[in-house]
């Protein structure tokens, strides 16, 4: 809560949501007691983000790795006439921030290969903003 600037929240709507695998999240579900106000905080089991249903953590790096595809495919043919400061724009809002959400949440449940795709989405980010083709080296 925020005194100097009059804000609080409202307790009969915050709840506490625990991040993690489903054992760590049973164990310590039972363990967890947070208070504010001296009112115990209800620990909820699913919540919704930008448009998204998270229930604990169900993160599709597949379905992640096509938006950020499509993203890109869309300024793609005008790449030619584009300016780089323009590019780099349209690369942080249509590609970048669909793995911007939540990073350090879901980072340690991606695993080397999701990894690697996220790097090739990168990659792709910068031949598209410096014009570099994809097997010059």
């Amino acid at each position: 809560m925020s005194k100097k600037f009059d804000l609080s929240l409202n307790l009969s709507k915050t709840k506490v949501l625990l991040f993690g695998s489903k054992n760590a999240c049973n164990q310590f579900d039972e363990n967890i007691h947070v208070k504010l106000n001296d009112v115990n905080l209800e620990v909820a089991e699913e919540c919704r983000t930008n448009f998204r249903h998270l229930t604990s953590i169900q993160i599709s790096p597949t379905q992640m790795y096509w938006w950020a595809v499509c993203g890109l495919k869309t300024p793609y043919p005008h790449r030619k006439v584009l300016s780089k400061a323009t590019k780099t724009t349209l690369c942080e809002a249509l590609v970048l921030s669909h793995f911007d959400f939540c990073m350090p949440v879901y980072r340690p449940c991606l695993d080397s290969s999701d990894l690697y795709r996220l790097q090739e989405v990168q990659n792709s980010c910068l031949r598209f903003i410096h014009g570099v083709r994809k097997f010059n080296s």
